[in-house]
């Protein structure tokens, strides 16, 4: 039995008021994190754990303040759409 999803409107873009004409979409990550982003002019939203909750955090415009290194992280994975990992040195 399928789920009933829930369907969100999305607001314009705050920045360029691009109406979401097939340019503001949901980016996923291979960590599982979620954001929106804004095709015409490269607006991001916050990142979250479900692609519903990313869309609302984008219609309420809610900021949310991550560390540099879980930030830097979610920046290196987009470019190439593969998770990064810290090598760890070894120590004997």
């Amino acid at each position: 039995m399928a789920k009933n999803k829930k369907t969100i409107k999305v607001k314009p873009c705050p920045f360029c008021s691009d109406e979401s004409n097939g340019k503001i979409d949901v980016k996923s990550f291979a960590s599982g994190k979620y954001q929106v982003v804004c095709g015409n002019c490269g607006a991001i939203g916050p990142v979250s754990d479900e692609p519903e909750k990313s869309l609302d955090m984008w219609n309420a415009r809610t900021t949310i303040i991550l560390d540099v290194d879980t930030y830097n992280n979610l920046l290196e994975e987009g470019k190439d759409g593969k998770k990064k990992h810290k090598s760890k040195k070894k120590t004997t």
